[in-house]
């Protein structure tokens, strides 16, 4: 997993920035975080390839999920992808 270092700030004429270029005035820190490839970053709920967060400690990088392994997922559940109803 990649950790990009980003700076959040107010522009002179209003309006938000967020790039990785470190900005003179005052900003806040946050972070981007990038899966590698065949993986996703979860919260826990959420599995997404990149996500900017405050709280990087709270992402950890998991193996991609397949729909083979969603549907393994639903039918240990008891539930079933039935189209028809």
């Amino acid at each position: 997993m990649q950790k990009i270092t980003l700076y959040r700030y107010i522009r002179p004429g209003g309006g938000v920035t967020v790039s990785p270029v470190k900005p003179d005035g005052e900003y806040t820190v946050l972070y981007r975080l990038i899966a590698d490839e065949g993986h996703t970053i979860t919260d826990g709920v959420h599995h997404v390839e990149c996500v900017d967060t405050d709280h990087p400690e709270a992402w950890e990088e998991d193996e991609y999920a397949t729909e083979a392994d969603y549907l393994a997922a639903l039918a240990e559940l008891g539930v079933t992808d039935d189209e028809e109803g």
